[in-house]
């Protein structure tokens, strides 16, 4: 039992709600849903979920050694020891041959986006993640690329302030991830992975606004760029749900995990389905 929940820690399913994010277009497309047209999209969520964890074992794998230092991921199946590097591999193969198998039936275009993820992932894993601010925005890109196909997909032209809105929503996410891992490690910074070591909180602190501030911008740029009365005034919603979640990154430290933070908070979650439910409605109403 305890074997199989490593496994499953390894392959990190409650990361897979970052690629709920494919569904995304749906929302800002000026057609009526049906249950085949969301149905289109679940081999993808899996494909791209599958794809994903392959990519968190080959992190894990690579990160060994600093995440042995790390007060929360030294607990990580890999660094524990929990899980051996031959398991590691063997869970890595089946998590990329389903998310092949998975892929086969979807368009070209979409493999493509797929196998570019895989590649810019791969690139970031041996890479890219050492190198000071390019690691911030390999990984927002990385969500940025699951909108993308998710609009490939079901063949929605999406805004370019939505695609903007999007990529520094994620550096948000991001950005508050570095600082709460900053945070955490405490004395400890100095053993951890050289990108980390450069970077400091006054600095993260900076981002978090800049991007906070892109965000809320480019929404509102969104929402007065399309025919559809009263948009406009979900952008508070928007503004409302950032600076809460900023203030539980400055106050809660809580960014390291924010698919696990989104879920704690009520004012998060009932920012979100309070947004959710004026947009769905202003679409399909108006």
């Amino acid at each position: 039992m305890n074997t199989i929940l490593n496994y499953l820690k390894l392959l990190r399913p409650t990361h897979w709600i970052k690629n709920l994010l494919i569904f995304a277009p749906l929302i800002f497309a000026d057609t009526e849903l049906s249950i085949e047209i969301l149905l289109k999209g679940i081999p993808l969520f899996f494909a791209f979920s599958f794809l994903a964890s392959a990519v968190y074992i080959i992190n894990d794998l690579s990160d060994e050694e600093s995440d042995k230092v790390h007060p929360t991921k030294k607990l990580r199946p890999i660094a524990s020891g929990e899980v051996s590097h031959a398991e590691a591999y063997i869970l890595m193969g089946i998590s990329f041959i389903a998310a092949l198998f998975l892929s086969l039936d979807l368009s070209l275009k979409v493999q493509l986006i797929l196998l570019a993820y895989f590649i810019a992932n791969i690139l970031y894993s041996t890479k890219f993640k050492h190198v000071v601010i390019l690691d911030l925005f390999i990984v927002a890109f990385l969500y940025l690329l699951r909108i993308y196909v998710g609009g490939k997909l079901w063949d929605v032209d999406l805004s370019h302030w939505i695609i903007l809105c999007t990529f520094f929503l994620a550096l948000f996410l991001v950005s508050g991830k570095r600082r709460a891992e900053l945070n955490n490690l405490g004395s400890k910074k100095k053993n951890s992975r050289m990108v980390i070591r450069n970077y400091n909180e006054e600095f993260l602190n900076h981002l978090l606004t800049i991007s906070t501030t892109s965000v809320i911008v480019s929404y509102a740029l969104y929402t007065v760029s399309i025919p559809k009365p009263y948009m406009v005034y979900t952008s508070i919603i928007v503004a409302f749900g950032l600076v809460r979640y900023l203030y539980l990154i400055y106050n809660n430290n809580v960014g390291e995990a924010p698919e696990q933070a989104v879920f704690k908070d009520g004012w998060v979650i009932g920012l979100f389905i309070l947004w959710l439910a004026l947009v769905s409605y202003i679409f399909f109403r108006f």
